[in-house]
């Protein structure tokens, strides 16, 4: 059994190590065993496991509470839930997106700003929640 998609086990010194996971968006609303088992190097060697059960709550979709526009730039302030980052995209067709800011696990609200837009006759955005 492996880890979790974005979990690390770092040793610390030889003799001990950290265990961390900041769970993807796609794990969100998954329940999820995590097994940590150690062995020592004597004669003859021991080993120990330890299970534990990490439940990821589902997300809600962030909201945008207002959107302002001034000579240079849009500000459109986010409201959502905790922990995942917040990349602002924009797009001319819907099709096409591209990132314009993106902040890791903000306190929220947040601001998202776009400088660019007055160079587009057109301009749409979304908001991504990740990784």
């Amino acid at each position: 059994m492996g880890a979790p998609a974005n979990a690390t086990l770092t040793t610390n010194n030889g003799t001990n190590a950290v265990f961390t996971w900041r769970p993807l968006v796609s794990q969100a609303n998954t329940t999820n065993t995590i097994t940590i088992k150690v062995t020592d190097n004597g004669s003859p060697p021991l080993s120990a496991s330890q299970s534990f059960t990490i439940t990821v709550n589902p997300l809600a979709p962030p909201t945008v509470s207002s959107i302002a526009a001034s000579a240079s730039q849009i500000s459109l302030v986010v409201d959502g839930p905790t922990g995942p980052d917040y990349s602002l995209l924009a797009s001319t067709n819907l099709t096409d997106w591209q990132a314009i800011s993106t902040t890791n696990s903000p306190t929220l609200p947040i601001t998202l700003i776009d400088t660019n837009y007055n160079l587009y006759p057109v301009r749409y955005y979304r908001i991504q929640l990740g990784p």
